[in-house]
């Protein structure tokens, strides 16, 4: 992989570790437990990610794809990174934002949840490792809410979503676990 698309994929990796690191920490028996009546648990907040991101691997697919029928290779041009507006909006966890329908938790077991997002990250890991000769910069969407991003920044977008529900998962941890002492 060419330098830019290995430094997005690192990033992706780094929230996907972060996010199995914190889960491990919460037992087995708390990760299908609500820490309230208006929280998810963490077996719907994975769920929620594994439904994001299978939205979002479709995304890039296609921009990519359209890209590619272009005959637009990779030329080394700078990435442009996720604007630092949307890179803060995301990690401010002081606004709820409800999901829309499509990404709404179903309630699947965590075990169910987690191999669900396993198995998406793969795929979409797969999809960026086999388009290394595209134009990720030329390969553009438009996301209804953030506007037009790239490829490269639909990847951090991925990841910086997981980071923001990694900050709800460990305030939801710290609840659970206070639950459960008592």
């Amino acid at each position: 992989m060419h330098q830019a698309l290995t430094d997005v994929v690192a990033r992706l990796d780094r929230t996907r570790n972060d996010l199995r690191a914190l889960v491990e920490t919460i037992p087995g028996p708390l990760r299908e437990r609500r820490p309230g009546p208006d929280r998810w648990s963490v077996a719907e907040i994975v769920e929620h990610l594994a439904l994001v991101e299978t939205q979002y691997t479709s995304i890039v697919r296609e921009a990519l794809a359209e890209v590619r029928t272009l005959g637009l290779s990779a030329d080394g041009s700078a990435r442009q990174p996720l604007p630092d507006t949307l890179e803060s909006l995301m990690a401010n966890r002081s606004a709820r934002r409800p999901a829309p329908e499509p990404f709404k938790p179903t309630g699947i077991p965590f075990e169910a949840a987690w191999a669900q997002a396993s198995d998406v990250r793969a795929a979409f890991r797969t999809l960026l490792a086999n388009a290394d000769d595209v134009a990720f910069h030329e390969a553009l969407y438009d996301h209804p809410r953030f506007g037009v991003l790239n490829a490269y920044q639909w990847v951090e977008f991925v990841a910086a979503h997981e980071r923001r529900h990694i900050d709800q998962l460990r305030e939801n941890a710290a609840d659970l676990h206070d639950a459960a002492e008592r």
